[in-house]
This record gives structure tokens, sequence and C-alpha cells, in this order.
């Protein structure tokens, strides 16, 4: 790879950056009306539901989104015209309800940065999710907490892209270009320029400044570390597939890097996995389904 670098050391830029994320004031914190929705739906089985819409009738926003999407005809709202958040929270059920929310909110934490898709980003990430979660359920190792913790890893994965984005949004453009033409890894092209890449970045933020789950902190940073021979059994490898998968069906994570190339191996060799050809198509099919649905509810479908 070229030497794009500059003179300092590899673990000198390293430190800098890591710096630069322990004192900048301009990153976001993590939203007090997700981490209350993360603590309401800790445990699906138990869940009460009008602490639930108490919640959401906090957000007249998010609120009013919730009972315009509960009364869409994707969910049925052809039956009967709900004017009740309790209602519509039942109407859509506790997983629809989050990617809702986490739609709304997520967008608008991290400034937008000319040359980069925010929103695809945030579509490849809610698509990611979806598909974690669903892939999740097919693991021998799926538990309620194991879902929740794919979908949320799926959800995270790339957030490092933006908090590079906020810390050295100069240099970071160059390293987008840098990936986009030379066709070299995104993850490689950070660590030479600054010592660290993206994934690892982003589970620093989630794990020091978000307060998130050890697993889900884990799976970000590994990331890009392949499954073995084998069907993916955990979070992380779960999170992988579902983020290959995503990738060479063209679902752009907004970087405009074509990602095809390094996960086609994996794919190639899907039967293994456990999962057929139809069976990946249609679940990703249905997690387009309802982001695109959402998307056009929250009127940023561009």
């Amino acid at each position: 790879m070229e030497r794009i670098t500059t003179s300092k050391s590899t673990s000198l830029r390293r430190s800098q950056v890591i710096k630069r994320l322990r004192e900048n004031n301009n990153l976001p914190v993590f939203p007090d009306i997700l981490h209350r929705l993360e603590s309401i739906l800790e445990d699906t089985t138990r869940v009460n539901i009008n602490q639930v819409a108490e919640l959401i009738e906090s957000e007249p926003v998010i609120a009013g989104r919730v009972i315009k999407l509960a009364n869409s005809a994707y969910y049925g709202g052809g039956r009967r015209t709900l004017d009740s958040i309790p209602l519509a929270v039942n109407r859509l059920g506790y997983h629809t309800l989050r990617t809702l929310v986490y739609s709304c909110v997520l967008p608008e934490m991290f400034m937008e940065v000319k040359g980069f898709d925010h929103l695809q980003f945030w579509r490849h990430s809610l698509i990611v999710a979806l598909l974690s979660r669903d892939l999740m359920t097919r693991s021998v190792e799926r538990t309620l907490k194991t879902i929740d913790q794919a979908y949320l890893s799926g959800l995270m994965h790339g957030v490092g892209v933006l908090v590079f984005m906020t810390l050295v949004p100069h240099e970071y453009r160059q390293a987008l270009q840098t990936s986009k033409e030379s066709g070299i890894m995104l993850s490689a092209v950070e660590k030479e320029m600054f010592g660290i890449d993206h994934a690892e970045l982003g589970s620093l933020l989630l794990e020091s400044e978000w307060n998130m789950d050890e697993v889900v902190v884990e799976a970000v940073r590994n990331q890009y570390i392949a499954p073995e021979t084998k069907p993916p059994r955990n979070v992380r490898e779960t999170l992988y597939v579902a983020n290959a998968v995503c990738l060479v069906y063209g679902i752009s994570n907004g970087t405009g890097m074509n990602y095809e190339s390094q996960h086609l191996d994996l794919l190639a060799n899907i039967g293994r996995l456990k999962y057929d050809k139809e069976t990946i198509e249609r679940l990703l099919e249905l997690a387009q389904d309802e982001v695109s649905t959402i998307e056009d509810f929250l009127h940023y479908h561009p």
C-alpha cells in the first residue's frame, strides 16, 4: 500500500486519536430515551406496555411517528385506526418499535460530513441489525439476551466511522478516498494513517462513553474476524455474516467502498453456515422492507 501517513509513529498517532476521543466535547452522549428503552426492553417477556407507552409519549415527535406507522397498511392499519400509543405499540411489536425509535434518534446524533452518505450509513446499519437479530434466532446459542446483543451489535458496528469523521474530518476524508480509489480495505487504510481502525475506535466509544454491554463491545471490536468453518454461533460471528451479506448484496455502508471481494469467499460456502441462499435472501428482503417502510414514514427516504 502506498505510504500515506505522516512521519509520526503509529503508536503516537493512535494515542492522539484515543486522546481526542476522551476529550472531544462534540461526540454525542448516548440519548436518554435509548437508555430507558433498552432498560425497559431488557426482558421482553416481562415488559410493561404502559411503561413503554409512557416513554414514547414523552417524545411527541416519536409518538406521532409511532401512531402513523401503526396505522400504515404495512402494519395492518386498514383494520382499525388507532390513536392510542399503547395500542400502537401493541400493534407494532417491541422489535419494530425499537427500530423506529433508533431510526428517529440515531441519524441526528452525528454531524453530517460532505462526501459521505449519512442516511445510507444508517440504513445499512439498521439492515445489518435486523439481519443479525434474525440470524441469531437460528443459532444454537440463541437466547433473548444474545438476540438482543446481536441486534445492537449490528446497529453499532460502524459507529467508529462517524467517530473518525468527528475527530479528524479532513484526514478521514482522505482515508475514505484512498480506500475507494485503491480498493484497499478501509480498516487497513485507517490503521496505516491513524494507528487504529473504525472497529476498535467504535468499540472504545461504546465501552468508555456509552457504557454498552461488553458482548456488544467485543463484537464491534472484532467484527472483521471471520467465523471458522462451522455455523456462526456467537454474536460476533453472526454480526460478521450479516454485514458480509449486506455488503455483497449491494447494501452500501455509505463510504463508497466496494467490500464485495472481501466477503465472497465466506458467502460462496454459505451452505456450510446452514443457511441456503433462498433463506438468506428472504431474511435480507424482510429486513430491507421493514427499514424502507419506516424510512417512508420518517420522511427521509431519498
